[in-house]
């Protein structure tokens, strides 16, 4: 008994405290460990220690699961070993306590040398010797057992409690004396989350308690012949208590053992102990059995095996138990890994003779019926024999002596018959009926009768006086159907008979008397499998070699509705379809099993070897569905049972992470925990990302479904401009190849193996931004434009420069052609006075017009004078030629008071045409006296020009169109040179006054010209 005790020391001696909150699951009906579908976490997902004592699932999802000297952090597809330095310690460092995390994401746990912290952020590990101050010494074999919402780290070292501050982990401050040889410390916490009480357990002594939030002297110590495995606690109040002795219940209030239940029957004692559901206990016992507990009345032992990897293995050996956040149970065997399941997921069950030795051999399924007891009969193995099962337990045999016993049948009272070469013959009351052929396909009819196919014709089988009379064929092309060429015989309710046979067709029969007759037949329909009645609505399903079929009958007229043939993965080959009492179909492929609404067929859910479905293939007509509508398919490993009602759904929301980023094929970001950045910068260069996702999901990794949204930040746009979603598929990866510059939004979401999609609002969100290459950034658009901007405005410059001299060419050959009109009619009014004799007037009009001439000379080299220098000028001009019409002509101008005459400036000349047109136009044919005005005005910012006389005003004759149309073409291309004031631009309006006011005579010239106050 004692190297026994020893033994159990050394196996127990690091297993660590699980404080588990109650999960309540739906397993009633699964309490074996044999209908749950197990994976195993070893070598092939990088754990390489099995010596796996404490365990932990943080807020991520992530399972933390020690090894002997480090930490393996598991997320479902593979382990990352987090390793403390051992160089900083004398020896090996081996674990002593759970790991835990504080406020801040950081992870901490202890070993025999010290205190480790992993860097949530960096993903690094670091590692302190704890050094006491007020002992002077550092401290031996620490055991960290809880961190409080302070950050505060507490820690357990024989005898004492110590606290760690998480900014100075190294330094311990001393609490208080707890007690000496604790096993393991735990701290229980009270319904608000504060701790209440610390429990410690004594090697082979008991356990104690100390209260803290009343009584804070108050221990409790009880020294006791329990060796203490493992403690769990039920919230504040009750204690269960894992020993040699049993199982222990601890009363928290009253401070009590409460009651001991002590281990079955030569059993040894149990080293294990969690919570899992509100009225029963997982139970771990020293023979590597597990017990299911109710907590007031029995132990109940689970099977010694377990499915994994569609195999049922024998237990040999379980060290530690634990049941994490999400429903799933962990079995640790410290010589062959750990094996994991979901509690809360419903299984398939699996229907097989032998269990343990399925792995050895293969049981192919012939032929399933059910009886009157709902007991499931088959036919599988290669010795043909059939099995009885009640539920999922195997409780009969029998064996038929011949190797074609491959179909079984029901009579009327639900006794099972089976065929034997050319009889049929009853498994329990050894019964049996000859038929005049060897049996190829049977049928069970309505009334209780059976449709028998042979090599000798059909035959119709009478149970009740163990009669078969063969049946006449009503239409003789179908006689081949007796040589052999059925595949398959179904029959519905109302007596219809289906027959498949080797052309691919399927022939509807009714039986009247003892004849078969013939209704209809219908082509091209492949090899039907399997074949039922539609419980919606009137109709049959069908499973063929082409897929699914849907036949109907509408007035007598047998057709298949093809609406179903639109659907691509119902058109593959389908080797079994059952409906349940709900009406969705089930399907049966090589491997696979779907679920289907008619009524929404693209709702279609796959189920998988992670489903609990039997591996290999399933076989052609092999299924059926029981009076209690559980359905039932074989195939070659056995047969896969399943109940719909008990179907659920994982309701947990998926936990979606980052796992890594590539940068143009490179892995980036290793030294950190990319989930703690929620955006990153990449340079101009790397523009082909790649992001790896996962899914926290333990049992089917491998079928979760992922979408992902790219959204490109625009300043251009307004509204939403989000992109739409994008299926990855199955697969976490996603692949963004030459992305432009820009900031960019990206969003993932994932769906279970369920087919549950996490809210979109609580997608994987973040952000990310490429920097621009060297030509695309702002600077080079800012350069680049203010280049173009300097390059037009140069040539801009460049344009009006040279437009200005044209101009100003032009300017001085309007001028050249005007001074000789001037110099002509002057020197004519000259020699008209010389030829008249009078001397006089000859010489003040040679004087006037020296005088006018020397201030042309003068001002025609300039481009613009000022308004005094014009009136100057055009007084001098009507002087002289008042004297050359002996004073016919009076004149006037005025120039404006708003308008400064030395500091306004005007085009050259630009009115004297129109003065002088007023003379030789206007006032010359007239009798008498004329006048002409010249007015210089301001109106609108424009500087207005008015030449007016009270002549004849404008006569339209062709001589005088032409000189006027003359003066008013250069005037207006010299207008036309000028610059535009921005207001408006310079303009010429002529009219005679007799038009607008009959009463007046004269001609009117209004010229607007842009204010200058320098020259133009």
């Amino acid at each position: 008994m004692a190297s026994s005790y020893v033994s159990f020391l050394n196996r127990i001696q690091y297993l660590s405290i699980v404080l588990i909150c109650t999960v309540l699951v739906p397993i009633d009906a699964q309490d074996s460990l044999g209908n749950f579908v197990f994976k195993h976490l070893g070598q092939s997902q990088n754990l390489v220690d099995f010596q796996a004592s404490f365990f932990h699932q943080d807020a991520n999802g992530y399972l933390w699961i020690s090894s002997t000297d480090g930490y393996n952090r598991f997320d479902g597809h593979k382990v990352k070993l987090y390793k403390p330095n051992n160089k900083i310690f004398s020896h090996n460092p081996i674990i002593t306590s759970n790991i835990f995390g504080d406020a801040g994401g950081d992870f901490w746990f202890s070993t025999q040398s010290g205190i480790h912290r992993i860097d949530n952020k960096t993903d690094t590990i670091s590692s302190y010797r704890i050094y006491s101050p007020s002992e002077e010494k550092y401290l031996a074999l620490p055991k960290l057992f809880y961190i409080n919402k302070s950050n505060e780290i507490w820690i357990y070292a024989d005898p004492n409690w110590y606290v760690l501050s998480r900014t100075n982990p190294g330094k311990a401050t001393f609490k208080t004396r707890l007690d000496s040889k604790f096993q393991r410390v735990k701290v229980i916490q009270d319904a608000q989350g504060q701790p209440k009480m610390i429990a410690g357990s004594y090697f082979g002594k008991g356990f104690y308690l100390k209260y803290l939030q009343q009584n804070k002297d108050r221990t409790s110590r009880r020294l006791s012949p329990h060796m203490i495995a493992n403690l769990t606690n039920e919230a504040d109040s009750i204690l269960w208590i894992a020993s040699m002795s049993g199982l222990i219940k601890y009363d928290l209030v009253k401070d009590t053992i409460k009651s001991l239940y002590p281990p079955p029957a030569g059993k040894k004692g149990f080293f294990d102990v969690n919570i899992f559901k509100k009225n029963k206990l997982w139970i771990g016992a020293i023979d590597a059995r597990f017990y299911l507990f109710d907590k007031e009345k029995s132990f109940t032992p689970l099977e010694k095996y377990i499915k994994i990897d569609q195999k049922y293995l024998p237990i040999l050996s379980l060290d530690k138990s634990f049941i994490d956040q999400m429903n799933n149970l962990w079995l640790v065997d410290w010589n062959s890994g750990i094996y994991h399941t979901n509690l809360h997921k419903y299984f398939f069950q699996h229907l097989i003779p032998d269990r343990v030795n399925s792995f050895q051999r293969q049981y192919d399924v012939n032929s399933i019926v059910v009886d009157h007891d709902n007991r499931v009969w088959a036919s599988m193995g290669d010795a043909y024999a059939v099995y009885c099962f009640e539920d999922d337990h195997l409780i009969s045999k029998n064996t038929l002596n011949i190797p074609n016993s491959s179909h079984l049948v029901t009579d009327a009272m639900g006794a099972v018959w089976g065929v034997n070469g050319k009889n049929i013959q009853a498994l329990e009351s050894k019964k049996s009926i000859p038929t005049g052929g060897t049996i190829q396909q049977i049928a069970k009819l309505p009334n209780g009768f059976a449709l028998a196919s042979t090599n000798a014709g059909f035959f119709l089988i009478d149970f009740k006086n163990r009669v078969a009379s063969k049946l006449q064929l009503s239409s003789p092309k179908n006689s081949a159907f007796a040589l052999g060429s059925i595949n398959t015989i179904f029959v519905d309710k109302q007596g219809n008979c289906f027959i498949n046979h080797e052309t691919k067709d399927l022939s509807i029969f009714k039986i009247r008397g003892q004849s078969l007759v013939f209704e209809t037949n219908l082509t091209n329909v492949g090899r039907i499998n399997n074949l039922i009645e539609d419980i919606t609505k009137n109709g049959y399903w069908l499973s063929s070699s082409l897929g699914l079929m849907h036949l109907i009958k509408t007035k007598g007229s047998w057709s298949f509705d093809n609406s179903y043939r639109q659907y691509k993965f119902l058109n593959a080959a389908l080797n079994g379809v059952l409906q349940d009492q709900k009406g969705y179909l089930w399907l049966c492929g090589n491997e696979q099993l779907l679920k289907l609404d008619p009524k929404k067929p693209k709702n279609i859910r796959k189920f998988t070897a992670s489903d609990g479905i039997m591996s290999g293939q399933f076989l052609t007509n092999r299924s059926l569905r029981d009076h209690t509508g559980k359905l039932y398919f074989g195939g070659t490993y056995g047969i896969t049972m399943i109940d719909p009602e008990r179907l659920n759904t994982d309701t947990i929301q998926p936990r979606l992470l980052l796992d890594g980023i590539s940068i143009n094929g490179r892995e980036s970001f290793s030294h950190l925990n990319v989930n703690r950045l929620t955006s990153w910068k990449f340079k101009p260069n790397q523009r082909n990302l790649s992001f790896r996702f996962i899914n926290i999901d333990y049992l089917s990794p491998d079928e979760n479904e992922f979408k992902y949204r790219l959204t490109k930040r625009s300043f251009l746009k307004k509204g939403n401009n989000e992109s739409p979603w994008v299926s990855l598929g199955t697969t976490p990866l996603l692949s963004l190849a030459n992305l432009s510059k820009g900031h960019y939004t990206l969003e993932v979401i994932a769906a279970n193996s369920d087919g549950l999609w996490m809210k979109k609002e609580h997608a994987l969100r973040f952000s990310f931004y490429i920097q621009p290459k060297w030509h695309e950034t702002n600077l080079f658009y800012f350069l680049l434009l203010a280049s173009i901007v300097f390059l037009s405005y140069g040539i801009h410059r460049r344009r009006i420069k040279r437009l200005k001299e044209q101009a100003e060419t032009e300017l001085k050959v309007l001028r050249l052609q005007m001074n000789p009109h001037f110099i002509y009619n002057s020197l004519s009014a000259i020699q008209s006075y010389i030829i008249q004799q009078n001397i006089d007037k000859a010489d003040r009009l040679i004087s006037n017009f020296a005088k006018l001439m020397r201030k042309i000379l003068t001002d025609s080299v300039k481009a613009n004078l000022s308004l005094q220098e014009e009136k100057d000028l055009l007084e001098s001009y009507l002087l002289t030629e008042s004297l050359r019409f002996e004073n016919k002509i009076n004149f006037e101008i005025n120039i404006a008071e708003d308008l400064d005459p030395d500091g306004v400036f005007i085009p050259t000349m630009i009115v004297q045409p129109f003065v002088e047109n007023a003379i030789v136009h206007g006032l010359k044919r007239k009798n008498g006296q004329g006048k002409i005005r010249v007015n210089f005005s301001q109106n609108n910012g424009m500087l207005e020009v008015v030449v007016e006389d009270d002549g004849d005003g404008f006569i339209k004759k062709e001589s005088a169109n032409t000189h006027q149309s003359k003066a008013i073409e250069i005037t207006q291309r010299r207008l036309a040179l000028l610059p535009n004031s921005g207001k408006e631009s310079a303009s010429l309006k002529s009219f005679n006054l007799a038009d607008k006011d009959p009463s007046r005579s004269g001609f009117r010239i209004e010229i607007r010209l842009p204010l200058a106050y320098k020259a133009i």
